[in-house]
């Protein structure tokens, strides 16, 4: 008996031990605070000089007290600075946690030329040195060139005051191709100049989120002045099969004259498009609503309307149309569709008409 209670005794003391070591802080390790992410030894970049990705020589490492040459180069893993004068070429396909841009001067900070770049992080712009103030910048033309991919998991993007619709280089192709379950939050308004949505969720906060105002991306294409009513239509916007984009707008610019449109927005087949504002807009010259569109929020909602800007064409042909939530769902024009769920009963023709093709 003694020695089975002797047994017990030390099975409970190595518990206990264990225990008290689960809990005990990780040591020697400094973090800096930049936003709402961290500055890690052996785990950040910043570039030194102008260069390709694959140059070690381009590349600085965070140790935990400074920056030294580094002697490798960053991947999935490493958060990356890109600092004031420096332009980071990638040269091949690469992958990055974050991506900061220093926003100091209106310039291309990064540029893919036929290449990619897969992001597991956020994007955020920053002033100073790394890992600096954030900082949404005021540039036109300036900071990217290319394409960048979203890859990963669930996770905010882009958010306030680290970037905004000032924050680029008109003519960059965002794609976001994040794991099939996965939502890519974006909390502010951003321009890019392609919009594509390939998997998992892209999801554009908007005013029931408890912001003040929508969010939106904004896209101008290869108009780099993306200057209002220059009668250059913006870029495009595709959905693929599978994937889901949520948002309230889509744009090139915000007044509503000649050249403040998309080129084209198109829902593939098997994807979907979610309004989350009670007014959602998409101002385009052409569309093609091929997969499904949901207005499901618990409050009264329109049909999707072309924004008033005089170049866009009405919003008016729906192939699969999902009406739930509460309140009404009004339509905007006399509209055509090929499937509607409405199990609430919910539609409130509005003096329109509906009518099937």
């Amino acid at each position: 008996m003694k020695k089975f209670l002797l047994i017990i005794a030390l099975v409970f003391f190595i518990v206990s031990c264990n225990k008290a070591i689960e809990l005990q802080p990780q040591q020697n390790v400094k973090y800096v605070s930049y936003g709402q992410a961290k500055l890690s030894p052996n785990v950040d970049f910043k570039t030194k000089k102008t260069g390709n990705f694959s140059d070690t020589s381009v590349w600085m490492k965070y140790d935990g007290t400074s920056w030294i040459d580094a002697h490798d180069i960053p991947d999935t893993t490493n958060s990356i600075f890109i600092e004031a004068g420096n332009t980071l070429i990638i040269d091949s396909i690469f992958s990055c946690k974050d991506i900061n841009l220093n926003s100091t001067a209106d310039t291309i900070r990064i540029s893919t030329g036929g290449n990619d770049i897969s992001v597991y992080g956020k994007m955020r712009g920053y002033t100073g040195t790394a890992p600096g103030t954030s900082s949404t910048a005021s540039g036109i033309a300036g900071w990217i060139s290319g394409k960048i991919t979203l890859k990963g998991s669930t996770r905010t993007v882009f958010n306030s005051g680290e970037f905004s619709a000032n924050s680029h280089s008109a003519g960059w192709t965002l794609n976001c191709s994040i794991n099939s379950t996965a939502i890519a939050y974006v909390n502010t308004t951003i321009r890019c100049g392609y919009l594509v949505v390939t998997s998992g969720t892209l999801y554009i906060s908007g005013i029931p989120d408890g912001l003040t105002s929508s969010q939106e991306i904004r896209i101008a294409g290869d108009d780099y002045t993306a200057q209002p009513g220059n009668g250059i239509s913006g870029g495009t916007c595709d959905v693929k099969s599978g994937a889901t984009l949520v948002g309230s707008r889509f744009r090139k610019n915000s007044p509503l004259s000649v050249g403040n449109s998309l080129a084209s927005f198109t829902l593939d087949s098997g994807a979907t498009f979610i309004a989350n504002v009670s007014d959602p807009t998409i101002a385009t010259v052409n569309y093609s609503l091929n997969g499904t569109v949901k207005l499901t929020l618990l409050e009264n909602q329109y049909f999707i309307s072309n924004y008033g800007n005089v170049d866009a064409i009405n919003i008016i042909k729906y192939n699969n149309i999902v009406l739930g939530g509460s309140g009404s769902k009004s339509l905007k024009y006399n509209t055509q569709y090929h499937s509607l769920q409405d199990l609430d009963s919910l539609l409130n023709l509005n003096g329109y008409t509906l009518t099937l093709y």
